[in-house]
């Protein structure tokens, strides 16, 4: 970064490096909710969402005085993460759906 952008931009790599689990986690998400997609979207799905951008919100509040930049980027990072395993599990929860109905 620093190569690249210059020194002015050497403050943004721990927090890049606080969100890549964030963007992989976002990722499988993003797979996970299109399986659903495919077999009707529960609405779990949208109560999954409105938790965790509550969650996000009282973290930012929390986070951002005490670490700044890292702390907005760690957070994002949990709350990707939290909602790939409720989806996940949301996915579980249907697949017992089928299953018992078949």
């Amino acid at each position: 970064v620093h190569f690249l952008f210059g020194k002015a931009y050497a403050l943004s790599v721990p927090a890049y490096l606080w969100l890549c689990p964030g963007v992989l986690f976002l990722s499988v998400h993003a797979v996970a909710v299109q399986f659903l997609n495919s077999v009707g979207y529960p609405m779990s799905v949208v109560w999954i969402w409105c938790g965790c951008v509550a969650l996000k919100i009282a973290l930012n509040l929390w986070w951002i005085p005490l670490w700044g930049l890292k702390g907005a980027a760690s957070s994002s990072s949990v709350c990707y993460l939290l909602a790939t395993l409720l989806v996940l599990a949301a996915i579980r929860g249907e697949m017992r759906v089928a299953r018992a109905i078949a």
